[in-house]
C-alpha cells in the first residue's frame, strides 16, 4: 500500500525547528550594526518557521470531528503544563545559580498579575517566551472546537467565514509591521506573538490549502521550478527588508508568501522511498523530533552562549559581520544536534523501559 505521508513536508517542519533555534541563538548575542547578505537573508528566511507550523496545524485539521479536535485539545493542554513545569524549575535554577540573583524576587516579577493575565489573555508564558506557540494552539483549537460543533453538518463544515476573518487579520498585521518598520520603530512582541493577529490567520490558511489544493495546481499549473524561483525571490525581497531597516518583522510580508510556497512546493514533490527509509525520519519519530527540538532547544541555546560569549575570542569574533552569522549558524547547528541526541536518547530509553516493563508481566 502506498504511503500517505508527505516526507518533504517532515523535513521542512524539521529545517523549521532549526530557524527556531537560530531565531533564539541571534536573539542571545548582539548583532553588529550593519548586517552581512548571508546575515540578513538566513533572519530573513528563518522567520518562515512559526507560520508554518500554524499552516501545518490547519492542513491537518480539515474536516476533524469536535471529537478528535477535544483528543488535540487535551494533548496540548498537558504538553503546555509539562513544559511550563521544566520551564519554572530552569528559570530558577538559571536565576539563582547561573545568574546569581534573587529568587523571590524573580517569583516576584514573573508570577506578577501583569504575567499572569498576558499569559491567560495573550499566550505569554512567564518561564518559557517560545512557548506561546502551544498556548496559542491551545486558544484555536478551542475556538475551532466550538465553530466545528456549531456546523450543521460536521462533515461538510463551511470555513468561508474563517478565511475572510483570516485574512483580515493578516492585513491589518503585515500594513502594521511595514509602518513600524519604516518609521524605524520596534514592534511590540505581544501584538505579533499570539494566537490572534498570527495564529488564526495562518491556522486558517492551513484549512484553505488543504480545501482547495487540487484546484489550485490545476488552475494555475504550478510548475516545481516557478515554485522555487518564486520563494527565492521572496526571500532575497525580505533580506533587502533587514538590510534597509536593519531589523527584521517576526513575518514579513513575502515570507508569509514564501511559507505557502513552500509548503505548495512540499505537496508537489513526490514521496521517496528512500529518505522514509532513514531512522529518524520514521512516522511517529520524526513529530517527536522537531516538537522536542522547538521545546528544549532554549535551555541547550542558554548555557552555550552564557559559556561562549563570555570567551575573548568569541567577543572578537562578535564584531565582524560574516564571522557574527558564521558564529551564530555554527552554534544554532550545535545546539540542534544536542537536541537531536537527547531527544533520541531519552526515546531508546522509554523503548527499553517499555519492552522491560512487558516482559516482566
Amino acid at each position: 500500500m502506498k504511503s500517505k505521508r508527505n516526507i518533504y513536508l517532515d523535513l521542512l517542519k524539521l529545517l523549521a525547528a532549526y530557524c527556531v533555534i537560530f531565531i533564539h541563538v541571534n536573539a542571545q548575542m548582539k548583532a553588529p550594526t550593519k548586517p552581512s547578505i548571508p546575515y540578513a537573508t538566513t533572519v530573513a528566511f528563518a522567520r518562515f518557521a512559526v507560520p508554518l507550523f500554524f499552516i501545518v496545524s490547519g492542513y491537518f485539521s480539515y474536516k476533524i470531528s469536535s471529537a478528535r479536535i477535544k483528543t488535540r485539545l487535551k494533548r496540548t493542554g498537558i504538553l503546555i503544563l509539562i513544559t511550563t513545569i521544566i520551564y519554572f524549575a530552569w528559570s530558577c535554577f538559571q536565576e539563582r545559580i547561573l545568574l546569581g540573583h534573587s529568587l523571590h524576587k524573580y517569583l516576584d516579577t514573573a508570577l506578577s498579575y501583569r504575567n499572569l493575565a498576558n499569559f491567560i489573555f495573550l499566550e505569554q508564558n512567564p518561564f518559557g517566551t517560545h512557548l506561546w506557540f502551544l498556548s496559542a494552539l491551545f486558544l484555536i483549537y478551542v475556538a475551532f472546537y466550538f465553530y466545528t460543533a456549531l456546523q450543521k453538518n460536521e462533515q461538510k463544515p463551511k470555513y468561508r467565514p474563517l478565511y475572510i476573518v483570516a485574512v483580515t487579520l493578516l492585513c491589518v498585521f503585515n500594513f502594521a509591521s511595514i509602518r513600524l518598520l519604516a518609521s524605524r520603530h520596534e514592534i511590540p512582541y505581544l501584538a505579533y506573538r499570539n494566537s490572534y493577529l498570527m495564529g488564526l490567520p495562518f491556522f486558517a490558511t492551513g484549512l484553505f490549502l488543504r480545501q482547495y489544493k487540487d484546484r489550485i495546481f490545476k488552475k494555475f499549473e504550478l510548475k516545481k521550478a516557478t515554485l522555487i524561483i518564486a520563494i527565492l525571490t521572496c526571500i532575497a525581497i525580505s533580506a533587502i527588508q533587514v538590510v534597509a531597516y536593519n531589523k527584521p518583522s517576526e513575518c514579513p510580508p513575502f515570507i508569509a508568501v514564501a511559507v505557502v510556497l513552500m509548503f505548495l512546493l512540499c505537496l508537489k514533490l513526490k514521496s521517496s522511498r528512500l529518505l522514509e527509509k532513514i531512522p529518524f525520519l520514521q512516522k511517529g519519530v520524526i513529530d517527536k523530533l522537531y516538537l522536542n527540538i522547538y521545546i528544549n532547544h532554549v535551555i541547550f541555546v542558554r548555557l552555550f552562549v552564557t559559556l561562549a560569549i563570555e570567551q575573548p575570542f568569541i567577543k572578537d569574533i562578535i564584531k565582524h559581520r560574516l564571522s557574527f552569522w558564521l558564529l551564530v549558524a555554527v552554534s544554532s547547528t550545535l545546539t540542534a544536534i544536542v537536541c537531536v541526541g537527547v531527544s533520541n536518547g531519552t526515546r531508546k530509553l522509554v523503548s527499553a523501559h517499555c519492552r522491560k516493563k512487558k516482559m516482566l508481566q
